[in-house]
């Protein structure tokens, strides 16, 4: 029996690229965390410059991940 509510491609990804997508996206989220850990830290022992610094690679790395998700929505 078919299930009606099912929704498909129709075409499935390769496990290895789907394997390889999730690690990236995974040390990716794991860069944001590091980052903004890192940002927090120097904000608070006043180090204002040097956490700027790691919080606008934090903002770089999550929209690496936005185009990463938009553009895997399109395939």
């Amino acid at each position: 029996m078919n299930d009606p509510y099912e929704i498909s491609s129709g075409e499935k990804r390769p496990e290895s690229l789907a394997r390889k997508g999730s690690f990236i996206t995974g040390l990716l989220w794991t860069m944001v965390a590091v980052l903004a850990g890192t940002n927090t830290i120097l904000s608070i022992a006043g180090y204002q410059i040097i956490a700027s610094v790691f919080g606008g690679l934090a903002i770089v790395v999550l929209i690496t991940l936005l185009v990463r998700h938009l553009k895997g929505r399109r395939k």
